[in-house]
């Protein structure tokens, strides 16, 4: 077997300039990458962006760059860079390295060897488009990762440029694609907005967390030394929201269910924690506390926090506040229910299928009903304790290895069509 697999998120991820945006998209690709490395197959990985980057990943993780026959131009262009990967790092399994200069959204302007192209059977985008030159080739079976269709369903929660990558990203599906979907959500809304696409060729394989990043961290000196480094008051509970802080999380009407909670209760002790790095339209999303400078003292702001003190946060946080306004998968209420944590979440999308009987869904629009959910968790301990253990178990329904080994099958069956 041999596959292309598009590896600019990654890129993305490891370069400096971008080091807060391992998302679950850049999970998504990781995961894929490096379960490929353990099979019977060659890679070719193409890359629009952070090259030296996408190499130093792959040097950590062990793989070795097999450096096939090109011509002058390409040799000329990959020579040096084969270099900065030293060769005690290298492994016996071989995967191929191919870089693909190319514009914004596309892998077009570097005019590939068309013989080179041959040879592979399968290309796989877990992201971005695919590029008119992997079009063009009916040899190659083609495979695209789609999460969510949020520029199409709720396009001013988005920047323009995610229309035209999404635009472009539909423009390259038709009946022979085959389409891999992040939930049975994600899968309607594709149906319902793509009518080419072949629905026999659209398979469902729900992402995971890490269970070495996201686990139920029972040591309370741990946690208590994490909130202090994040200056979070580890004597005061807190509810907690971890994502991309941008509209779409609906945070300030987040912020404005707890300003509600904790004035009609007068909770002086209750804290609101919110984790993440800062998205698009950032300057609109504090309005609520601006408006109520009381408010701001029980607001923690903690900006991106590193994987290794996820989990001592998560655990803990007296629940999870995520009344998103769509989501494909909708990661973060998974990883709090792998980190033992009662989940307030939307009854919209994708969430109902990741949290199930195990967390509170309430209407993302209504903040009367975000802060009743609060509310009921603040003073019900046993319904705490109840969530928990359910979403422990939860929880257990996700994993990378299935993600992994549905993959792995599809793939097959892809080659086998």
């Amino acid at each position: 077997m041999k596959i292309i697999y598009e590896a600019t998120v990654i890129a993305n991820a490891y370069s400096k300039r971008n080091l807060n945006s391992k998302t679950g998209v850049f999970r998504v690709a990781q995961q894929i990458l490096e379960n490929l490395k353990n099979k019977d197959c060659e890679i070719a990985l193409a890359s629009t962006d952070g090259l030296p980057a996408l190499m130093s990943f792959l040097e950590k993780n062990d793989f070795r760059c097999v450096n096939s026959k090109k011509s002058q131009r390409k040799a000329k262009f990959l020579k040096p860079l084969f270099s900065l990967i030293p060769k005690s790092n290298f492994v016996e399994e071989g995967i191929r390295f191919a870089y693909w200069k190319s514009g914004l959204y596309s892998i077009n302007s570097y005019q590939y060897d068309a013989n080179e192209l041959k040879k592979y059977d399968l290309f796989h985008s877990p992201f971005h488009p695919i590029p008119t030159k992997i079009l063009e080739r009916n040899s190659i079976k083609k495979l695209i990762t789609i999460h969510d269709l949020i520029p199409k369903i709720l396009p001013e929660y988005l920047g323009g440029s995610n229309s035209i990558r999404m635009n472009k990203t539909l423009n390259g599906i038709d009946e022979e694609t085959f389409v891999s979907c992040v939930s049975e959500s994600a899968k309607n809304d594709l149906l319902s907005h793509h009518p080419k696409v072949n629905p026999a060729r659209v398979s469902v394989i729900p992402l995971a967390a890490d269970s070495t990043i996201f686990y139920h961290e029972k040591d309370q000196s741990r946690i208590k030394n994490v909130l202090k480094k994040y200056q979070i008051d580890n004597e005061k509970p807190y509810f907690l929201l971890v994502s991309t802080l941008e509209p779409r999380k609906n945070i300030n009407r987040t912020i404005r269910a707890f300003a509600k909670l904790i004035e009609q209760e007068n909770l002086k002790d209750l804290q609101l924690v919110l984790v993440g790095s800062e998205g698009w339209k950032i300057g609109k999303l504090f309005d609520s506390l601006k408006a109520n400078k009381s408010l701001k003292k029980q607001v923690v702001i903690t900006g991106f926090v590193e994987d290794e003190d996820l989990a001592a946060i998560y655990s803990g946080a007296l629940g999870f506040a995520y009344p998103s306004l769509y989501e494909g998968f909708g990661l973060p209420p998974l990883e709090a229910m792998q980190c033992g944590v009662p989940v307030i979440t939307s009854d919209n999308s994708s969430l109902p299928e990741v949290v199930g009987e195990a967390g509170l869904l309430v209407n993302a629009k209504d903040e009367d009903a975000i802060a009743e959910s609060m509310l009921k968790l603040y003073k019900n301990t046993d319904l705490r304790a109840d969530l928990a253990n359910k979403s422990l178990i939860q929880a257990q329904n996700f994993s990378w290895q299935k993600f992994k080994e549905d993959y792995w099958s599809l793939y097959n069956e892809i080659l086998e069509n």
